[in-house]
């Protein structure tokens, strides 16, 4: 079958006089210098009618935070679930959602069409490279080179909004980093930031807790509603390093991974928000890691109730939803 691993590609544009010094609108790979050229890929924010000299920087909002969800490949409904995550990363701040899909369920694509028309989220389909797209692959078969894969719809979204969002959050549907409450992803990264202003910050850090389903001595919502209703989390965190997940500067990252920069302008400057907040990465599942019956995260845990404050609206609005899609109601 052979290798099918992402890469990531860096080269100088060279002008060649008498040309004026302009940047391209679209390049060719090629395999050997002077090669014959086979494709033509579009450059992101080319600019069309400017000299590269003249061209004025790109205004970002300094405050836009967006969510890159790598691909959703789910054959079962989780339509619910989705709804759930996306009110609760809107209310959180997050300006627009990308999601990229490869597999989805009919009623999942609903949801993501009501998404799309109020402007919130932006899909992309994408598919595997020939050799394995027909290949049925359940989510717990994958392996380390399908890890790898998960880089392309990142770095994809990493470069269609270098110069539309300041800050960039790489989550998955179990994943969620809840502010305090109250507050926003905003004005929380703005109290971080205003806390290190000696130093440029290319990603804020935060620990894994986890939050599994067995866990749970009580409920505080409907069980659909995974996120609001399960309250009871692992005392400690995962690891240092390990799950965890960050935002991510766009004007100073060349690439990212799952959980942090992969390359920055100069040796990457991470912040590590401390395991008491404010704000928490909370990953819920529906057992142990690693397919393990036991664990401590299933018994040395803690109640606590982040999203008191969100809870009543956000129900409420998931209810309307999958009401007026004619979807199955939470109860």
């Amino acid at each position: 079958m052979g290798v099918n691993e992402p890469y990531i590609l860096t080269c100088s544009c060279r002008r060649h006089p008498p040309e004026k010094e302009t940047a391209p609108v679209a390049v060719s790979v090629v395999t050997a210098p002077c090669g014959d050229a086979t494709n033509v890929l579009d450059v992101q924010n080319a600019p069309f009618d400017a000299e590269i000299t003249k061209r004025a920087p790109p205004q970002r909002n300094n405050s836009s935070i967006a969510v890159c969800l790598k691909w959703l490949h789910y054959r079962s409904d989780i339509s619910a679930s989705l709804v759930e995550w996306l009110q609760l990363i809107k209310h959180f701040g997050a300006e627009r959602v990308y999601i990229y899909i490869l597999r989805i369920h009919p009623n999942v694509r609903k949801v993501l069409k009501y998404y799309e028309d109020q402007g919130f989220v932006v899909v992309t389909e994408i598919d595997h490279p020939p050799q394995i797209s027909g290949l049925k692959q359940s989510r717990g078969s994958r392996d380390f080179r399908d890890l790898r894969r998960e880089l392309l719809p990142l770095n994809d979204c990493l470069y269609r909004n270098l110069f539309r969002h300041s800050w960039l959050l790489a989550i998955d549907l179990d994943e969620i980093i809840v502010p305090p409450p109250s507050e926003t992803w905003p004005s929380m990264i703005g109290a971080e930031i205003a806390n290190r202003s000696d130093r440029l910050i290319d990603a804020l850090v935060f620990r894994n807790y986890f939050v599994l389903d067995g866990a749970q001595k009580d409920l505080e919502g409907p069980a659909k509603a995974r996120i609001l209703s399960h309250t009871w989390r692992a005392i400690a965190p995962s690891p240092p390093g390990s799950m965890v997940k960050s935002f991510i500067n766009t004007s100073t990252v060349i690439a990212m991974h799952n959980h942090l920069p992969m390359s920055c302008g100069r040796q990457c400057s991470y912040h590590d928000v401390a395991p008491e907040g404010p704000g928490r990465l909370l990953h819920f599942r529906e057992k142990c890691s690693y397919d393990n019956e036991d664990c401590p995260e299933l018994h040395d845990v803690m109640k606590e109730d982040n999203f008191a404050s969100w809870r009543a609206t956000v129900l409420q609005e998931i209810r309307h939803v999958l009401r007026i899609l004619d979807l199955e109601s939470l109860e």
